[in-house]
C-alpha cells in the first residue's frame, strides 16, 4: 500500500464534522495528517499556537503508532471537530499487545499539547492486536 488510500468527510448526528484518513503506516506520510489537523483547527477558529500544538500532537501520536505498526499495514485516523475542540483517534495493526508507554518524552509532549491523551489495545482483525491512541485539544476560552 502506498500513500493515502482513502479520505471521507461527513457531518455526524450531533453536528460534529468528521474526516477519516487511511494511509500507509509510514512516517513519510505523516505530513498529510498534520495538514488535516491544522485545517480542522483553523476551521474551528483555533489561534495560531493552538493550530501548531494540535498538528505537533497529531504528528507525535501517529509517529509513535507507525513505529509500532506491523510491516505493510495501514494507519487509520479519524478527526472529529466539535464546536469547542478537535479530537483525533488513530489505530494500527500490531504484533505486540502493549499500549503506548506513558513514561516517555513523546507521551509528555502529547499530554502537554492536548487536553486528553490515551492509548489502548484491542484484539486485531488480521493481526494479533490493534493499537489505538486518542487525543483531544479544546479551543482556549477567550
Amino acid at each position: 500500500m502506498g500513500g493515502v488510500s482513502g479520505y471521507r468527510r461527513y457531518v455526524g448526528d450531533r453536528g460534529m464534522s468528521t474526516a477519516e484518513v487511511r494511509l500507509s503506516a509510514d512516517g513519510a506520510h505523516l505530513y498529510v495528517l498534520r495538514a488535516v489537523a491544522a485545517a480542522l483547527a483553523l476551521r474551528a477558529q483555533f489561534d495560531v499556537d493552538e493550530v501548531s500544538d494540535l498538528a505537533l500532537a497529531v504528528d507525535e501520536m501517529c509517529a509513535e503508532l507507525v513505529a509500532r505498526a506491523s510491516l505493510g499495514e495501514a494507519l487509520d485516523c479519524e478527526f472529529r471537530m466539535a464546536a469547542d475542540s478537535v479530537s483525533v483517534r488513530a489505530s494500527v495493526p500490531c504484533d505486540l499487545g502493549h499500549p503506548l508507554p506513558t513514561d516517555t518524552f513523546g507521551w509528555t509532549v502529547l499530554t502537554t499539547l492536548t487536553d486528553r491523551a490515551d492509548s489502548w489495545i484491542t484484539p486485531g482483525r488480521h493481526r494479533p492486536y490493534e493499537l489505538h491512541a486518542r487525543i483531544r485539544r479544546r479551543h482556549a476560552e477567550v
